[in-house]
Formats: structure tokens, sequence, C-alpha cells
């Protein structure tokens, strides 16, 4: 994990001293994000800590060069942020304190040393210049200095924007909203503090927010939040544990190949030592000592090492130049720091070193205090006797078909685990559908707008070759995340602690029959169910089993968000919504016109190679309005592939390293 911020670290000023802060979340979950008016008290209230800075993720959309415009990586940050970490600015400044006020109504960002040299050629002319993001004049104070990539390491951040510009594009409430928890904290200690005292004093500020904002400050459980600081680290704490088995399950793969390798180099410098019997007889008849044919052995081994760790090191920089085009999700860009520091050469020495030693060391011994009548006799031929199954040169090919055996059945049982994932029915069909993901809040556009223009645009792509139905969703399923909302069920009285957050999309008409989902009972969204109609929702069988079992579900209410009374007008099957490996989830589906927002992903299916439609979804919506920018525009097909991607590419790294340690056995 510290290989993937190495220059973050190198950028921050005493990253030791940084902590972050997590508050648990209504369900459960012990590590979770925090509001921003929770922040501000954290801040003001905790003196075990010298300052705290506040972090989210967002995406802005600048226009290019060709006059498209393009989704970019940002963070909102507090006015403190380069501060607290000590970064500074390769040109220009960081932010004032009046820029991180969000009520200020200035438009200024920091952007990345990447984006400076990319975009602008490392023009020192930058600073004052001004950039239209998402619709807003914004005025470039500084440029971060080389290799900083914010607090996001595997998603490198092209602009940080303070307060004041996030409210500008985003609007005020999330500045205003304890309930919107979406906010990173991180913070340094103040000198002389402890973690344990930091702890402390915000289990006593998380009681007191309890008392004063009750429901706010408590679980379902009916337990008071619980507030927890940790070190900072480039991963959340929910996902240590994973991460380092992976991490380890890839180096014991790693090892293992290695030990095949050991044990390969040195059978073949025991089948060669055995060739040299005589050669070294007669070296130690004519009065050679035995230590300089022990040091002659491990000069030889020395070379055959420096050869193979300068191979290793050259094959490793063709992998490190692979990995940074790698993109394992389509059209999802990742940047992942694997380049070759200090630190990974001197295990390369070292391995080499240990590699050097048991392989010239075991025929040193071995062979430099022979029999020199018999070794004279036999010349070049092996020793006398027979060769019995325990001589090490067989034990090295046991030990070496064993391992090669390990992996081979570890690759072939984990490829078949993966499989069988893949083979699992996820309740809808992804095939010949293609999908354009796109948010028109940043270019202006209200929730009425947007529901316009996607219209619009639904009729414009329904008249396209080959196309058999359209529709539109908030997000896909098998993504990169599921959202939850809160409902209430007349009739049903949920027990002490009762979750009752389930699994919500906002889906346009005809979303059912483009994915090929099964209407289990009742009718799909039509362009009937408009702003001005009766509210209605449609639900999956799980959740009608579980509020109206024995009852016909059409019909019955569901109270959503501030006491919205929708009706069921439909039942659909069962499905997997975020991973194919999860359990049966419940759900339930709003009608986008009727539940507007600006961000919308659009479904097309298609007769033919989805693929081919994605250039003609480009045309349609650029006629509408050419600087609406694309999130994305794939199939949907690639769009879930990232369901499976820890398996694919655990898969992928365990057959590689099947093949290489067969192979060694083989040789």
């Amino acid at each position: 994990p510290n290989g993937v911020v190495g220059d973050l670290i190198e950028a921050v000023e005493n990253p030791e001293e940084l902590v972050s802060v997590w508050t648990s979340d209504f369900s459960g979950p012990r590590f979770g994000n925090n509001s921003y008016p929770d922040f501000l008290d954290f801040r003001e209230q905790t003196a075990a800590l010298a300052g705290l800075v506040a972090v989210a993720d967002l995406e802005v959309n600048l226009a290019g060069p060709d006059g498209v415009s393009r989704i970019h990586i940002a963070e909102s940050v507090s006015g403190n942020y380069f501060d607290l970490l000590g970064v500074r600015p390769t040109l220009g400044r960081t932010f004032s304190s009046e820029e991180g006020s969000y009520r200020s109504g200035l438009a200024v960002t920091v952007v990345s040393h990447a984006f400076w040299q990319r975009e602008f050629g490392g023009d020192p002319g930058i600073i004052g210049q001004t950039l239209r993001l998402s619709g807003n004049v914004t005025t470039i104070i500084g440029v971060a200095p080389e290799g900083f990539g914010g607090s996001f390491p595997i998603v490198m951040s092209d602009f940080w924007l303070p307060e004041s510009t996030v409210a500008l594009i985003s609007g005020e409430s999330g500045f205003t909203s304890r309930g919107r928890r979406a906010t990173l904290l991180r913070g340094r200690l103040a000198p002389g503090a402890t973690l344990e005292q930091a702890q402390a004093q915000l289990d006593a500020l998380a009681l007191q927010l309890q008392e004063e904002y009750g429901r706010g400050w408590t679980d379902r459980s009916g337990e008071t939040r619980k507030i927890t600081i940790a070190a900072d680290s480039p991963l959340p704490p929910q996902i240590q544990g994973f991460a380092m088995g992976v991490a380890a399950l890839l180096m014991g793969v790693v090892g293992t190949v290695l030990l095949i390798a050991c044990a390969n180099i040195a059978n073949l410098t025991l089948a060669r030592a055995t060739r040299r019997r005589h050669e070294v007889a007669i070296r130690l008849a004519l009065g050679s000592g035995r230590g300089r044919l022990i040091r002659q052995f491990l000069s030889e081994g020395a070379i055959v090492g420096l050869l193979g760790g300068s191979g290793g090191v050259a094959i490793a920089l063709l992998v490190v130049r692979f990995a940074e085009t790698f993109r394992p999700i389509p059209g999802i860009q990742l940047v992942l720091d694997v380049s070759l520091d200090a630190s990974v050469l001197l295990f390369v020495s070292a391995v080499t070193i240990l590699t050097v030693l048991i392989v010239g060391l075991i025929p040193a011994f071995r062979f430099s205090r022979p029999d020199l009548v018999q070794a004279l006799k036999q010349g070049s031929e092996s020793a006398p006797g027979r060769n019995r199954w325990y001589e090490l040169r067989n034990l090295l090919v046991v030990s070496q078909v064993s391992a090669s055996l390990v992996l081979l059945v570890g690759a072939g049982l984990f490829l078949r685990s993966l499989q069988a994932t893949t083979n699992i029915d996820p309740g809808f069909n992804p095939a010949g559908v293609a999908t354009a993901s796109m948010d028109l809040g940043p270019e202006g556009y209200t929730d009425q707008e947007a529901t316009q223009f996607y219209q619009a645009l639904t009729e414009r792509i329904a008249g396209l070759p080959g196309v058999v139905s359209v529709s539109s969703a908030d997000r896909t399923f098998l993504g990169l995340g599921v959202a939850r909302r809160g409902v209430r069920v007349p009739g049903y009285t949920p027990t002490d602690g009762e979750d009752m957050g389930f699994a919500f999309f906002t889906v346009g008409a005809d979303f059912a029959s483009t994915l090929e989902m099964r209407l289990v009972r009742g009718r799909e969204f039509t362009t009937a169910d408009a702003t001005d109609a009766p509210p209605v929702v449609m639900v999956n069988e799980s959740f009608a089993q579980k509020f109206w079992p024995g009852q016909d579900p059409l019909g019955q209410l569901v109270t959503v968000g501030r006491n919205v009374d929708a009706q069921v007008v439909g039942v659909l099957a069962d499905t997997k919504y975020g991973s194919l490996t999860e359990d049966t989830r419940l759900a339930f589906f709003s009608p986008a016109s009727q539940d507007q927002g600006t961000g919308r992903v659009l479904l097309a299916k298609t007769t033919g190679n989805p693929e081919d439609l994605l250039p003609a979804l480009r045309s349609e919506i650029a006629a509408l309005d050419p600087v609406v920018p694309l999130i994305s525009l794939r199939t949907y097909e690639d769009a879930v592939a990232g369901s499976t991607l820890p398996q694919r590419m655990t898969a992928w790294v365990l057959s590689i390293a099947r093949g290489l340690g067969l192979l060694l056995a083989v040789v």
C-alpha cells in the first residue's frame, strides 16, 4: 500500500503525524464518512488535533481544445488543506481564508503538476489564467508539486477546489446538511498529543452531539454513533484487511515461483559441478585450497545472479510500462504508482545475493572435498554408486514438481471459482445494450430541464436503426456502488434498530424490458408516470414478500422521502445489484420523471453490436447540446465488468505464476 502513494508521502510534510477520522454509519459499519457540519465541530472541539481538513471527491467538466467537454477528477477541500499537509505549490499560492468560505462566491483552483504539463506545456504564465469548470469561470492560483495526486491515490486528481468554488458548482447544501455524509477527514496531531488522547476527546464529543442532534447521531441499534481516529493510511480501514490478504497471496505466489527458480538453478549447477569433478580433483591435487574453490563457485554464481537480477529488473520495467497503460475497467482510468524505487531495487539485490549464496555454496561444499583417487579415475562422469531417490539433486527435482503442482492446483481452483461466479444469473441481460453516462447539472441544467433533455434524447435514439428499446437509470447494476434510501411502509412496525434503508434506483420508462428483467406482477413505468401523475414505485420480490406476505403487493403504499406515499405498480424479480456474490437485497425503483435529477445513464438496446451504436449516441447527444460532457460511453457488459475485477486480476496473476512454475519445473 505504501508504494501506491510513494509520491504523495514525499510531497507531504511529516506524514507520520497525519490521522484520519471516521464516523460510524446508521446501519452499523464503523468506518463511514462525515458531514461537513460534523467536521466543523470536530475541528473546533478536539484539542489533541493541531488541525483538520475536509476532503471529498468531485467530478467537473472542462471543454477541451476540440470543444468537447470532458470529465476530470477534482477534490473539494477545506481552505487549510495544503497548509495542514505541508504541501508547497510549485507555482503560485494555495487558498486564502476568504476562499475557504463557501459563502464568499470566489471561483479559484489549484491544478496538478501533470495537468499543467499536459494542457499548458509547463507554461509559467498559467497563474491568473481561467478555466471554465462545470460552467463556472475559475481562476488558476497555483500548481501543486510534481507527483502530488491528492487524498485519493489510486484516482489522481487534476484540480483542488476550495469551498467557495464547490458551492458555485454543487450548491451550498453539502456544507449545511448534517445528514449528508460524504466527507473524508484528515488531520494532524498536536505536538505531544497521542491517538489515545484524541480518541477520548472524540468519544466525549460523540455523546455531546447525540444529546444535541438526537436521531441524527444515533445508529439503528439506538447507540451513539462512533467516531474513530486512526493513523493516516492510503487505504480505508474497511478494505485494509482485504488488501493485505491479496498482498500476502501475491507474495506467497511469487515466493513459490522464486523457490522453484532457486531449486532449478541449484540443480543445474549441481549437474554442471558433477561434470567438473575431474577438473576439481586435478586442481586439488595440484595444491589448490578448498577456500579458493569455494570462492570460484561463488564468483560463477555471482555472474549468473547478476545476469538474472538484471534481466529481472529489465522485465519489471516492461511490466511497469504495461501497468501504467492497463485499464482493468473499460472507460475508467486508474493510476497506480508501481515504479521501481530504491526499496524495490534493494529487495532485488538481497534476493540476488541470497540466491547466489544458496546456488553457489551447495556445489562448492559438496565437490570441494572429493575422493581424489576416485574422482581422477571416474573423470567427468557421475559419482559411483546408485543414484538414490534421496540424493540432493532428486530432492530438488521433487521440490520443484511439488511447488509447481501447488501453483497448478491453486490456479485451477481459483479459475473454477471465477467461472462459477461468472455463471451466476444476475437477473438481467447486459448483452446488446449501449450506455452513455452524463450529468447535466454542472452545465447549469435544472432538474426539470434535464428531464426534458433526456426525453428528447430518448426519442432521437429510439429512431436509430437497430434500436429496439431505450431507457435510463441513475446508475448501472454491478457498478461501483448501490444507493440506499429509507422508506416507511404503512401498517408495518419496524423492530428496534431495524434498518429501513434499501437499495434504490431511479429508472426510466421501459427499463425492465430494455434489460430483459422478469416482471413478476403488474407493469413497469411508462411515459404516463409524469410529475403531475400519482407517485408510483416498483419493488422486487423480496421487498414484496417481506412487507406483504400472502397479500397482493399491487396497490400497496410505500412512503418515500418527505412523506410521499407512492403506490406499487409492479414487482420485478430479484436481481444482483452490487455484486454477483451478494446476498439477496430488498430494492425498490422510482420513475425518473417523478424523482428527477440531472445525472443519468442512458440505455439503448440494439439488435446488432452495441459498440457500433456508441458513435451514434455521441452524435445524437452533441446534436442536442455539444458541450454536454460524457462521463462514459461504453457497452453495458463493459460497465459491469468491474464486478469480477478482483477475481479476474487474481486469476490472471496466478495463471502467470502457474505458467512460470511449470516452465521452470520442465526445464
